[in-house]
């Protein structure tokens, strides 16, 4: 299969896309010029990383694919801010992305998409089940045997 059809017979475009977040500095603004183009020359190399990246899964992968890299200090609001400036028809999130926390069954970012997202979202959950703490209710139903 080469592409993926769409309803009307048109061929369908996956959107590969990233978020960088420029880094967080223990110091107030403004920054000294070092540590300014320090942050400069460090989300420069970061673009093309993540650029690349998705340069080398848009090739492996068997469909129309678009690619994009945005900075952002506010990685919530830019994925969807995206999912809406685009011709989207469904977000397709990793569970638990950049933290890796597994502490609940999704990281804050996808959580934030879940609750406020305005385009049907598919979660892919990037870590095993066994991995993956109980949630409060899980817990509270499994106290009184409801599980």
């Amino acid at each position: 299969m080469d592409s993926i059809t769409g309803a009307a017979g048109e061929k369908s475009t996956l959107f590969l896309a990233a978020v960088l977040r420029p880094p967080e500095l223990p110091i107030p603004e403004p920054f000294p010029v070092e540590i300014s183009q320090l942050t400069e020359k460090l989300l420069h190399l970061s673009y093309q990383a993540v650029d690349r990246y998705l340069y080398e899964m848009k090739e492996r992968l068997p469909v129309n694919c678009d690619t994009c890299v945005v900075e952002s200090t506010n990685v919530p609001s830019a994925i969807q801010k995206l999912a809406e400036q685009e011709d989207i028809d469904i977000v397709i999130l990793c569970a638990h992305g950049y933290s890796g926390n597994v502490t609940w069954p999704y990281g804050t970012v996808t959580r934030n998409y879940i609750e406020h997202g305005t385009k049907p979202v598919l979660v892919i959950q990037d870590v095993p089940r066994s991995q993956v703490g109980l949630s409060a209710a899980e817990i509270a139903a499994e106290k009184s045997g409801r599980r």
